[in-house]
């Protein structure tokens, strides 16, 4: 799990056009990962992975399908590991959104 979120990482470097495959892939695999072994995820691992999500909002400018696939992992696997406060602006902002892509 640490070497896929790490590859996730690296994604957040390049550009938006050459990032998003990759990210899709990496996003789905890192979900399916966190829904079978998240309750052995700590804290601070939590804390980075929300924190990698909203970089890669930040990159595309949006709230993206692919950070999303990676939170609800989280959710579903973490629990109340995840804090929400930081990421919870991005969501509200998706849900409350007129445009089909936030």
């Amino acid at each position: 799990m640490i070497e896929i979120f790490n590859k996730l990482q690296a994604t957040i470097q390049m550009s938006v056009n050459e990032a998003s495959t990759i990210q899709d892939s990496l996003c789905n695999l890192l979900q399916a990962i966190l829904m079978k072994v998240g309750h052995k995820v700590e804290k601070p691992l939590a804390d980075n992975m929300i924190q990698m999500i909203i970089d890669l909002f930040k990159q595309a400018e949006k709230v993206t399908d692919n950070g999303l696939i990676a939170f609800n992992g989280m959710i579903v696997g973490c629990g109340d590991k995840v804090e929400l406060k930081e990421i919870g602006r991005y969501i509200k902002h998706a849900l409350e959104s007129q445009e089909s892509e936030c």
